[in-house]
């Protein structure tokens, strides 16, 4: 989750990110 300190997520962009992950 390096990325997340060159590109601010928002709080939509991580429940995607994670959904991601997740499945």
């Amino acid at each position: 989750m390096t990325s997340a300190v060159k590109s601010p997520y928002t709080s939509e962009q991580i429940a995607a990110w994670l959904r991601g992950l997740l499945t």
